[in-house]
């Protein structure tokens, strides 16, 4: 599933690479490109089970969650720019935020590397994945509290259905972890494929995987949005140059046309 959804994402985002600004192409790549990650690293930890391996499966999950934040601020720092508003601001405080997230994911993962504690990593992993979802969080409550102000408002509230589903789908993988983690630490664990609790595990895989693509689609879709750095040009009277925003006339009529298939 892993694999799936890193293909299906990097294929979407080569074919609106038009309509997008050229660092959030690298961002959204990138997050794709990660997922293919985890899913070399976890089918390495299955196939043969060691702390190397191991590291395989996890190291890409805690990069991809930097990754998260990362593209998510940077999408919100263009539609801010877009708008006129606070970009200086906006861009210090994604910059702030990016390095503490990853300071405290080095420090963490310093530790568990040292005494292999597999918990340190769950909680790590946690609150790196909360650090997303209020991240998100907060880009949605903006633009619910600036509605009508500018483009912010209108992409961030139509975008926020695939984050609400993105939530509830890592909510539901995680549910399918925990009790699958409850079953392999009371060493109750099913030998049978009839039995229901013996496909835990890929239920937690797929949740996850499709959490991943509607997170990607969320962030995609305000950066579809963004309007390309405006570019100088003469004005009319030819005596000074005025700032006027230039959009080549494909990725306008790939715009309509997208905006067309979300309505719909």
């Amino acid at each position: 599933m892993y694999t799936l959804s890193g293909i299906m994402g990097l294929t979407k985002t080569n074919q609106l690479r038009s309509l997008l600004h050229p660092s959030s192409i690298i961002y959204l790549n990138a997050l794709d490109l990660c997922i293919l990650a985890v899913s070399f690293g976890s089918a390495s930890f299955h196939a043969m089970p060691c702390f190397f391996t191991q590291l395989l499966d996890e190291f890409p999950m805690v990069v991809l969650a930097q990754l998260y934040v990362a593209a998510l601020l940077n999408a919100k720092d263009h539609l801010m720019r877009s708008d006129g508003e606070r970009g200086n601001h906006s861009s210090n405080l994604t910059i702030y935020v990016i390095t503490v997230n990853a300071l405290i994911t080095l420090t963490a993962l310093c530790v568990y590397i040292v005494y292999e504690a597999f918990e340190i990593f769950v909680h790590l992993f946690t609150l790196l994945i909360t650090i997303v979802v209020v991240v998100a969080g907060m880009v949605v409550r903006q633009g619910h509290r600036e509605v009508g102000r500018g483009k912010m408002s209108k992409v961030v509230i139509e975008a926020a259905p695939s984050l609400y589903m993105s939530v509830l789908l890592i909510l539901l993988g995680r549910m399918f972890w925990e009790f699958e983690r409850s079953i392999y630490t009371s060493q109750t664990c099913p030998y049978s494929a009839f039995s229901p609790s013996f496909w835990l595990h890929p239920l937690w895989h797929t949740a996850s995987a499709a959490a991943h693509m509607k997170f990607v689609d969320f962030c995609r879709h305000i950066s579809i949005h963004a309007t390309p750095p405006a570019q100088s040009t003469v004005g009319s009277s030819g005596s000074k140059l005025e700032r006027v925003k230039v959009e080549p006339q494909s990725a306008i009529n790939d715009r309509a046309y997208v905006r067309s298939r979300l309505s719909q």
